[in-house]
């Protein structure tokens, strides 16, 4: 019964055979986050019932521990969690079916930043007004991975910092890529 309905849902009952479709794909391969198949979607979905569209129990933090307390941090800026966003949640970002990327986005993480921020996306304190394509490039950081609001930047998780920053918000954000302007 539970191999037809995860079959039914586009999963794969035996994803050591590497058949796994439409669920998640990108944690090791498998049909299941926890890469242990089939089974294991009982960690998530309580009891016979995977009506995926009204899963109200499902606790990501179950398994993602370390997130949880980072997240917890977040919420110490009332002023940016509560007042202007109050219904942030793990599946506003995540989708745990269907996913692409290790992260499970369900787009592109800039985004996704811009989905809440339209107006901070447009027009940043980054001296380069458009961080995706600046005149047309790329920029990219001085790992070499590309520029985006939290590969650098931000920590969406959250941090000890105003506004969810990696780094105390000023010169040590900034001198953490431009090594060169803090000597």
């Amino acid at each position: 019964m539970l191999s037809a309905l995860i079959t039914i849902l586009g999963g794969s009952s035996s994803p050591q055979k590497g058949e796994a479709t439409g669920m998640v794909l990108s944690h090791a391969g498998t049909s299941s986050p926890m890469g242990a198949g089939a089974d294991s979607c009982r960690i998530c979905h309580q009891g016979g019932s995977f009506d995926l569209a009204a899963e109200s129990d499902l606790n990501c933090f179950r398994c993602h521990r370390d997130t949880q307390t980072k997240a917890l941090k977040a919420y110490k800026h009332t002023e940016v969690i509560h007042d202007k966003y109050p219904t942030v949640s793990c599946e506003g970002c995540h989708k745990l079916h269907k996913a692409e990327g290790s992260a499970l986005l369900s787009q592109d993480e800039s985004a996704l930043c811009r989905g809440c921020h339209p107006e901070d996306g447009a027009s940043n304190t980054h001296p380069v007004v458009d961080m995706e394509s600046g005149k047309g490039q790329i920029i990219t950081g001085g790992d070499g991975r590309p520029l985006t609001c939290a590969s650098h930047c931000h920590d969406v998780h959250g941090t000890d910092y105003k506004y969810m920053c990696r780094l105390e918000p000023g010169r040590e954000l900034c001198i953490s890529c431009h090594k060169d302007f803090g000597k």
